[in-house]
């Protein structure tokens, strides 16, 4: 048998020699790592609990680092909520926040860091307060038919979906709001057919993707901008082609270029 017990300690030994080996190759591999990822943050973790169907629809991150997530869930980790709460940092919930609106599928937020909501299928924006209550200073954004989408520029709230009205007067689908919540009468495009989406990216103009065929009376596939200042269709017109139309259900710029996507 000794000879066997010999085999085994002599084994045995490798096997420690080689985790040791292996310990320090990784330790050695690592340190560089750990230096060159010190600046990193950690991505956070929103518990959203699966079993009672939690869909996120919207999230935005905060200047402090902290995220506004919404959707059709209702609960975030262990703590309920009515599908519009805020996370600190770390993905963790923040108990601070309580919600006054529900079931959000956009969030926006303006330069001096106030946050408005957007209800799934609702006609109605609202501005929340740090705590989640809403803020009377703003008046709630009225439409006769639902929101689809919002985009904020230093001139106001710009709002679209199939709306004829908004706060009582007349707009054909597209309107700007400012931020007291009243109407700005001053620019009123026109569009004959769904706005979908729209792009503030920071030039002089907001982009509107959707499915229609005109704006202001001007031929346009699904795809144009107006000017900020006043709403006059741009001479930009990239030519979208589609079955039945064109149709863009998602846009996003950067100030230099604009993606979309859709059925085109």
């Amino acid at each position: 048998d000794q000879p066997m017990t010999d085999d085994r300690t002599r084994t045995g030994a490798r096997a420690i020699r080689a985790r040791s080996m292996l310990l320090a190759t990784l330790l050695c591999a690592t340190a560089p790592l750990v230096a060159q990822t010190s600046n990193v943050f950690p991505v956070p973790r929103p518990d959203i609990d699966p079993v009672l169907r939690g869909d996120v629809e919207s999230l935005l991150r905060l200047a402090d680092g902290s995220y506004m997530v919404g959707g059709g869930f209702t609960r975030l980790g262990t703590r309920p909520s009515p599908g519009c709460g805020r996370l600190l940092p770390d993905g963790t919930p923040d108990t601070t926040f309580s919600c006054a609106t529900s079931n959000v599928k956009q969030y926006a937020v303006d330069a001096l860091g106030r946050v408005y909501a957007l209800r799934n299928g609702s006609q109605q924006i609202v501005r929340l307060l740090g705590n989640g209550a809403i803020d009377s200073g703003f008046a709630a954004v009225t439409t006769d038919a639902s929101i689809n989408t919002m985009a904020i520029t230093a001139e106001g709230i710009h709002v679209a979906g199939p709306f004829t009205t908004v706060n009582g007067t007349a707009r054909a689908r597209l309107a700007r709001i400012g931020f007291d919540g009243t109407l700005d009468a001053t620019w009123t495009p026109t569009v004959d057919g769904p706005v979908s989406e729209l792009a503030a990216p920071g030039d002089a103009f907001v982009y509107l993707g959707g499915s229609y065929a005109n704006v202001n009376g001007t031929p346009r596939t699904g795809l144009a901008r107006v000017t900020r200042a006043g709403a006059a269709i741009d001479a930009w017109n990239p030519v979208l082609a589609g079955g039945d139309g064109a149709t863009v259900s998602w846009i996003i710029g950067d100030g230099t270029h604009v993606y979309v996507s859709g059925a085109f």
